[in-house]
């Protein structure tokens, strides 16, 4: 049975929506980051269990959470000559610890954004075997001319799900859990550094590396998305 294509907003973000929240995913930028925007669309609150949400590649599971703390910090100090043979030393850190929330809480009528996973930073392979596609591209030099390889779900060299688990009830005894499918449907590469497009629609992600000579050139790929299914497990 086929699924149906997610939704895109104006800007091209997915969306996954129903009677209890609006889940929006967007991936521009460098290297496919994966933004998530939850909107809680109730009158009561709701939580996400970032711990048990994950993106999951190639059949290996990359966590929204990470049970870590860093520390942010930067040090000052001084020298004291006491003698010609003798000093002292004094310095000191200063600094926050922080990590990543594990469950996120929702208010009425508000919404969260996370950007924790970057999926992909390495060029893809492309050969002459792909369909092709032109299309013309504006950057902030005029227009080009770009050839974009072009694939389904089953011939792209690049295919995820994401799972999300939330919750009404802050012990999780009752929870959704969301999961779409999404994959790169067209790569184009171009002499331009992907900053120079014109055009940034939040299903549309770069990659750049610079040449022997220090030119910057890069791909630009374009994503679709599946949605797979949404699971209940008890009422929420």
């Amino acid at each position: 049975m086929n699924m149906p294509l997610l939704e895109k907003d104006e800007n091209r973000a997915f969306v996954n929506e129903n009677d209890t929240v609006k889940i929006l995913y967007s991936f521009t930028g460098q290297n496919c980051p994966v933004t998530i925007k939850v909107y809680n669309k109730l009158q009561k609150a709701i939580y996400i269990d970032w711990s048990k949400s994950a993106i999951i590649l190639d059949g290996r599971k990359i966590s929204y959470w990470v049970d870590k703390s860093e520390l942010n910090a930067s040090s000052s100090g001084y020298e004291y000559q006491w003698t010609k043979d003798f000093s002292s030393t004094h310095s000191e850190i200063d600094g926050t610890i922080y990590r990543d929330e594990r469950i996120s809480f929702i208010p009425p009528q508000s919404f969260t954004s996370i950007t924790r996973i970057n999926l992909r930073s390495n060029f893809f392979k492309l050969n002459k075997e792909d369909a092709l596609k032109d299309e013309y591209w504006g950057t902030t030099t005029g227009s080009i001319k770009l050839t974009n390889h072009t694939f389904d779900d089953a011939t792209s060299p690049l295919s995820f799900r994401s799972y999300i688990t939330l919750s009404t009830k802050d012990d999780f005894s009752s929870e959704i859990n969301f999961d779409n499918q999404f994959w790169v449907e067209s790569v184009a590469k171009s002499g331009y550094a992907p900053d120079a497009l014109i055009n940034k629609p939040s299903n549309q992600f770069h990659l750049r590396k610079a040449s022997v000579g220090g030119k910057i050139f890069g791909w630009t790929a374009v994503l679709a998305a599946l949605t797979l299914l949404a699971l209940y497990g008890g009422k929420l």
